[in-house]
């Protein structure tokens, strides 16, 4: 789950990985004006919730069962995109909203790796001259991936950070 600005409204919005049913749930809390009147509630169904009606809620599907995802701007348009991981083959998507619907911009396949980890999986950085890098938590290692939507003739590879030192353990 993380919270960011993905539409450059100054608004935040919840993203929310869902495996159940792969996909990403988007959650934004609308603007007073957009706000809707409460649902009435059926007696039928005395165990149903009505949704917050000073919430949208947007379902963006994924072809994959998603592990992580985190948001930056990769274009600079300065509205933030969403870079997503996906396994259980390791892939990695870049989505962005064009003309108000969410598609997918980029994707990369990776080295075959399983992605482990308690916390985050996926860390976005700035690298050097201002190249921005994919941090992948895997069972091998730390997998680096550049990150840039077009694609650059001479463009870097997936690597692996290497451990300083390898301490053998004696059980």
């Amino acid at each position: 789950m993380l919270a960011a600005d993905l539409d450059a409204s100054g608004r935040q919005t919840l993203v929310v990985v869902n495996t159940q049913h792969s996909r990403l749930d988007l959650y934004q809390r609308r603007p007073a004006e957009e706000r809707r009147p409460p649902y009435p509630t059926d007696p039928e169904r005395p165990n149903e919730l009505p949704l917050a009606t000073d919430w949208s809620h947007t379902e963006l599907p994924l072809e994959d069962l998603p592990a992580d995802a985190a948001a930056a701007d990769l274009d600079g348009d300065g509205r933030a995109e969403l870079v997503i991981l996906t396994g259980p083959t390791l892939k990695r998507s870049a989505y962005g909203r064009t003309t108000g619907k969410w598609e997918r911009l980029r994707h990369w396949d990776l080295p075959s790796a399983a992605p482990v980890g308690r916390g985050p999986l996926l860390l976005l950085r700035e690298a050097n001259a201002g190249k921005r890098e994919a941090l992948i938590s895997c069972e091998t290692g730390i997998l680096v991936v550049p990150l840039s939507l077009t694609p650059a003739a001479g463009e870097a590879r997936a690597g692996w950070f290497r451990p300083r030192e390898t301490v053998p353990r004696f059980d």
